[in-house]
């Protein structure tokens, strides 16, 4: 697991090396997703508060790295739970294309002005795959722990929770589990959903907390 999330972060971070300041906004706001989209949009909520003038670039970096959070997230139960993939991925793939066409339509609003793209903090350091290791092993427990008080409804919370900082966790424990039959397809897509809006929830209100300078 920790080679999977690593080198899903790395593959991004290397194309930023190689392509460097060349690259257009799509394609920070891509590659932001795939090294990590709240590491992406803490970047450039701290850009606008220093320049004002980028506020639209950035919201349309934050929305496209968000949105490639959601094909990494269905990237993950594909490799970690292929055959519950067709049950979990429909509700994801909707929340995808939503933001997909909104990012759409923020890159074409402002595809004749440039953003300055920010280096990324390299994902492959032994700090980064130790935190998700451990992240990932507490998670786990975690969820093994509520389900066995207080059945499938206490996962809901540990979703909320869990998700508020990182999807990958998460994600790769649910799936792991609906793979090995411990929980059902359905209510795994279910935990999935909510811990993906409680991210994105979660990035909105910092997006705002350091826009208007209150964090």
């Amino acid at each position: 697991m920790v080679v999977l999330i690593v080198g899903m972060g790395v593959t991004g971070y290397f194309a930023y090396k190689w392509l460097g300041d060349t690259m257009g906004t799509a394609l920070s706001g891509i590659l932001g997703g795939l090294i990590s989209s709240t590491a992406t949009s803490v970047t450039y909520s701290k850009q606008t508060k220093e320049t004002p003038s980028s506020i639209r670039l950035a919201g349309f970096v934050i929305m496209a790295a968000s949105t490639i959070a959601f094909a990494r997230i269905l990237i993950e139960i594909s490799i970690v739970a292929p055959r519950q993939f067709g049950v979990v991925a429909p509700p994801l793939v909707v929340v995808m294309v939503f933001m997909a066409l909104v990012s759409v339509g923020l890159f074409y609003y402002n595809k004749n002005k440039g953003i300055q793209v920010n280096e990324p903090e390299n994902p492959a350091q032994f700090k980064t795959a130790l935190v998700f290791a451990i992240l990932y092993a507490a998670i786990l427990f975690v969820i093994a722990i509520v389900k066995d008080y207080y059945g499938n409804e206490g996962l809901y919370v540990v979703s909320v929770i869990s998700g508020l900082t990182d999807m990958d966790a998460i994600t790769l424990s649910l799936s792991n589990m609906m793979e090995d039959g411990r929980i059902d397809a359905t209510s795994g897509g279910r935990f999935l959903l909510v811990a993906s809006l409680s991210n994105l929830v979660f990035k909105g209100g910092m997006v705002v907390c350091l826009d208007t300078g209150a964090c």
